[in-house]
C-alpha cells in the first residue's frame, strides 16, 4: 500500500524546520511540551510532527502537539501561513480517504475512494479553524490511521479484508459498506481508544468462538499516553501485528485494559456532568485501584464541584489521588483547588498548594492568592508573594499590578501606590483603564477630589482613553461632597466626549438629589434616562420612593411603586422594605402587613429586616398578639429572629402590661444564645414598675447586672418612677440624690424626674 499522501504531510510538516536545521516555531513549542524526542532538530521534527519509521505514518503525537499549539495561536490572534499548511495537509489526506464531512463541504469521495487520487477537496480556512471542528479533525486522522493499519494487518496474515463499518462516532458517520461481515468501531469523545470486533452475527459461518477470538482486532490509538492524563509513553514504531506496543499476544490484553480505561473515564466524566461528586469520587478511587490512568479533566471539573460547596479537603484528596496514579494535573488543575481554597477562606492551604505544585505556577496562580491576600488586608505577606513570583520567574501582569496598587492605595495611601505604578511601568507592564480607576478611586477617598479630576484629564497622554466608570468615581466624589455644578459639567463633558453614560451615572445623580430633597430634579433625571439608551432599575426608584416617605407623601410614594411596575421594573426587598417602614411609623401596619403578605406572591422573599419593622410597628400600636404570629411565620420560614425582633415585642408586651409574656419573650432570646442589651432589660422592668411590681424590678435590674449588662440612666429613672408611682416618693427623691451625685443620672434629667413626681 503506497503512503504518497502522508509523505506529503511529512513535507508539511517539516516546513515548520529551517533548513539549517533549526526547529521552527511549531517544532519548539512541542519540544517545551514533551521533551527533547530526537537526535537533532530534525529527528525531532520527524517524531514529534507526524511520522513512524519509514512508513511516513501520521502520529498521535503530531496531531495533539499541532492542536494545542494552534490553540495556543488562536487565543493571541496570531495565525501563520505554517497552521494553513499543514491543516491544509490534514483535509487533503482525510479527503483522499473520502473519511470526512464538514458541514456542505463534502471532503472526499466516498468510502471507498482511491488512496492513491490527488484532487483537492473544496474548504475554507475560516471554517476549519472553528474550536470546535479541530477536535474532529483529529480524531479523523486517528480514526483513519487505525484503519490503514488493520488493512496492513490483515495482508500481513494473509487473509481476506474485511469490510469495516463505523459504529456512531462524533466524526465519521454510521455507513454499511458490506452485509457478509463487518467490524465495529468504538470511538469516544477524546479519542483516547478505538476497540474493533467482529459482529456476533458472523460468527457462526467463521467456525464459532475461537475464530471469533483470532478475528478479534484492537487498535488502540496513544493519544491518552499524552493528552488528558499528562503522561507520556513509548512512541516507537509499532511493528505490523503489533498495535499496543507489545507482543502479538499481548496486544489484545493491552488494549482491552486501555478500553477499560477509557470506558471508566467517560463514566467519571458522565458523573461530574451530572453534579454526582461524590460517586464521581468513588469511580476515580476504582480506576486508581486498577491501574487506569484518571483523565485530568473531568478530575479537574471534580475537585472544582467539590470547592464550590466548600468540600475543599476532598478536593484536595483528588489531587493526591492524580498524582499517585502517575497522571500528572496541569497547572489549570492546581489553579481550580487553590482557586476553592481562596474563596473559602483557606488562604495558608492555598499557600501549601503552591509550594507543593508539580508544575510551574503561572499568572493566574499569583493572582488568585494575592486577590485573596490583598481583600483580608495582609498586604505585606502579598508583597512577600509577588517577590517568590518573580523569582520563579513567572512575571506579573497587569492584573498582579491593580490588585496590589488597590490594596496599597487602601492600607498605605495613593503616595506608596504610585510607587509601584512606577515599578510596573519599569517592568514593561502597560497600565490600563482599571488600573487608572484603582488610582483616582484612592485619590477620591483621600478628599484630593481636584487632582482626581486633574488625572482624570490627564489619562490621555497616558495612552490611556478614561471610560464610564471612571467618570462616575469622579462624579459620585462630586456628589458626596456636595459639587452639584461640578457635577452636571462633568456628565455633559462625558456626552460631548461620547462616552455614554449608564444606568449607575444616573442612580449617582438620582441619589444625591434625593436625599438633599429636591424630589422634583430627581424625577427630571429619570425621565431622561430612556433618551441616553439607559432603563431605570430598582435603585434608580428606590431613592424616589425613600424621599416620598421621608416626607410623607406616601400617596406619590405608592404611584411610583405603580410607575416602576407597569415600565416593567420589579421592586426589589429594598423597595418593599422602604414602604413598609414608612407605612408603621404612620401607624398604617394593617397597609404594611397585607404588603408582607404579598410578597412572596410578587417573587420577593421577605428578609429578617422586612419581618423586624412590621413586628416592631405592630407592638408600638399594641398589637402583640400579631406581631407573635409572624414570629412563629419568621420562623417557619428559617429565618432566626434577633434581638431587635425580641426587643420590639418585649417593649410592646411590657407597655400593654402582658409582663409574664415579656419575660417568657425575654428568656426565649437567652435560650437563642443572643445577649439581651439595655434596651431588651429596660422595657422589661419598665412593665414590671407600670404593674406596681417595683420589688421584681429591682430584682431584675440585680439580675442584669449579674449577666454585665451595664445599666443606663434610663434604668435608674425607670425604677426611680416606679418607686414614686407605688406612693414612696420621699424614697425616691432620696434615690435621685444619691444617683445625680455619683453622676449615674445628669442633673437636667433629674430635674424632670422631680417634675413628673
Amino acid at each position: 500500500m503506497s503512503y504518497h499522501n502522508m509523505r506529503a504531510i511529512r513535507e508539511l510538516y517539516s516546513t515548520t524546520m529551517n533548513r539549517n536545521g533549526v526547529a521552527g516555531p511549531l517544532a519548539v513549542f512541542c519540544r517545551g511540551r514533551f521533551g527533547k524526542l530526537g537526535k537533532n532538530a530534525i529527528d525531532e521534527a520527524n517524531l514529534v510532527f507526524g511520522v513512524e519509521g519509514n512508513e511516513h505514518r501520521l502520529t498521535p503525537c503530531g496531531v495533539i502537539g499541532f492542536r494545542q499549539w494552534l490553540r495556543n495561536q488562536n487565543n493571541t490572534g496570531i495565525v501563520r501561513a505554517a497552521e494553513k499548511q499543514v491543516v491544509t495537509g490534514i483535509i487533503k489526506f482525510l479527503g483522499r480517504l473520502g473519511a470526512f464531512n464538514i458541514g456542505s463541504h463534502n471532503i472526499g469521495n466516498g468510502a471507498d475512494s482511491n488512496l492513491e487520487k490527488t484532487t483537492s477537496p473544496p474548504y475554507e480556512w475560516a471554517v476549519l479553524c472553528k474550536p470546535l471542528l479541530l477536535p474532529k479533525l483529529i480524531l479523523a486522522v486517528l480514526q483513519t490511521r487505525s484503519l490503514l493499519r488493520i488493512q496492513k494487518l490483515d495482508k500481513k496474515q494473509g487473509g481476506t479484508q474485511v469490510p469495516l463499518r463505523l459504529a456512531a462516532s462524533p466524526v465519521l458517520k454510521r455507513s454499511h459498506v458490506s452485509t457478509s461481515s463487518s467490524v465495529r468501531v468504538f470511538v469516544g469523545h477524546r479519542a483516547r481508544s478505538l476497540a474493533l470486533s467482529v459482529d456476533k452475527g458472523e460468527l457462526k459461518k467463521q467456525g464459532g468462538f475461537r475464530k471469533h477470538r483470532q478475528n478479534r482486532v484492537f487498535a488502540t490509538s496513544k493519544v491518552e499516553m499524552l493528552s488528558s492524563n499528562g503522561r507520556f509513553s513509548n512512541l516507537e514504531d509499532t511493528p505490523p501485528g503489533q498495535l499496543s506496543g507489545g507482543g502479538p499476544s499481548s496486544s489484545p490484553l493491552q488494549s482491552s485494559h486501555n478500553f477499560e480505561e477509557f470506558e471508566s473515564n467517560n463514566h467519571l466524566r458522565r458523573l461530574v456532568r451530572n453534579g454526582e461528586l461524590e460517586e464521581g469520587f468513588k469511580v476515580l478511587e476504582s480506576m486508581v485501584s486498577c491501574g487506569h490512568i484518571p483523565d485530568i479533566i473531568p478530575c479537574t471539573s471534580l475537585i472544582r464541584g467539590f470547592c464550590r460547596i466548600g468540600k475543599t479537603k476532598k478536593a484536595t484528596r483528588v489531587v493526591e489521588i492524580l498524582e499517585e496514579s502517575g497522571a500528572l494535573p496541569d497547572v489549570i488543575t492546581y489553579n481550580v483547588l487553590i482557586s476553592g481554597y481562596c474563596k473559602s477562606g483557606e488562604i495558608d492551604n492555598a499557600l501549601k498548594v503552591l509550594d507543593r505544585m508539580s508544575v510551574a505556577p503561572d499568572v493566574v496562580t499569583y493572582n488568585t492568592i494575592l486577590r485573596t491576600l490583598c481583600g483580608r488586608g495582609k498586604l505585606k505577606q502579598a508583597l512577600e508573594v509577588l517577590d517568590r513570583q518573580l523569582q520563579r520567574e513567572c512575571y506579573p501582569d497587569v492584573i498582579t499590578y491593580t490588585i496590589l496598587i488597590e490594596a496599597t492605595c487602601k492600607e498605605s495611601g495613593v503616595g506608596q501606590a504610585m510607587k509601584l505604578l512606577d515599578e510596573m511601568s519599569s517592568r514593561g507592564c502597560k497600565p490600563d483603564v482599571v488600573t487608572y480607576n484603582v488610582l483616582i478611586n484612592g485619590i477620591c477617598k483621600e478628599g484630593r477630589l481636584d487632582e482626581a479630576i486633574k488625572f482624570l484629564d490627564n489619562m490621555p497622554s497616558y495612552g490611556c482613553q478614561p471610560n464610564v466608570i471612571t467618570h462616575n468615581i469622579i462624579l459620585r466624589s462630586m456628589c458626596s461632597t456636595g459639587r452639584w455644578l461640578d457635577a452636571e459639567k462633568l456628565l455633559a463633558e462625558m456626552l460631548r466626549k461620547g462616552c455614554s453614560p449608564s444606568v449607575v451615572t444616573f442612580n449617582i445623580l438620582i441619589n444625591f438629589l434625593c436625599r438633599k430633597g429636591l424630589l422634583g430634579r430627581a424625577i427630571d433625571i429619570l425621565e431622561k434616562m430612556h433618551k441616553h439608551g439607559c432603563t431605570p432599575n430598582s435603585l434608580s426608584y428606590n431613592p424616589l420612593l425613600h424621599g416620598f416617605c421621608k416626607e410623607k407623601k406616601m400617596d406619590r410614594a405608592i404611584e411610583y411603586l405603580d410607575i416602576m411596575v407597569s415600565r416593567g421594573c420589579y421592586p426589589d426587598i429594598v423597595t418593599y422594605n422602604t414602604l413598609l417602614t414608612a407605612l408603621c411609623k404612620d401607624g398604617k401596619v394593617d397597609a404594611a402587613v397585607e404588603i408582607l403578605n404579598q410578597l412572596s406572591s410578587k417573587g420577593c422573599s421577605p428578609v429578617l429586616i422586612t419581618y423586624n419593622t412590621v413586628i416592631d410597628g405592630l407592638s408600638k400600636v399594641g398589637k402583640t398578639d400579631c406581631a407573635i404570629q409572624l414570629l412563629d411565620e419568621m420562623r417557619g420560614k428559617g429565618l432566626r429572629p434577633d434581638i431587635i425582633t425580641y426587643s420590639s415585642l418585649v417593649a410592646g408586651l411590657s407597655r400593654e402590661g402582658k409582663v409574664d409574656e415579656a419575660i417568657k419573650s425575654f428568656h426565649d432570646l437567652e435560650g437563642l444564645g443572643v445577649r439581651p442589651n439595655a434596651i431588651t432589660y429596660n422595657s422589661v422592668m419598665l412593665g414590671l414598675c407600670k404593674a406596681r411590681q417595683t420589688d421584681r424590678a429591682i430584682d431584675f435590674l440585680a439580675y442584669m447586672v449579674s449577666k454585665g449588662c451595664k445599666p443606663t440612666e434610663a434604668t435608674y429613672t425607670i425604677l426611680i418612677e416606679g418607686i414614686a408611682y407605688e406612693g414612696l416618693a420621699k424614697e425616691a427623691l432620696e434615690l435621685l440624690k444619691e444617683l445625680c451625685s455619683r453622676g449615674v443620672v445628669k442633673k437636667s434629667s433629674a430635674e424632670q424626674l422631680v417634675v413628673k413626681m
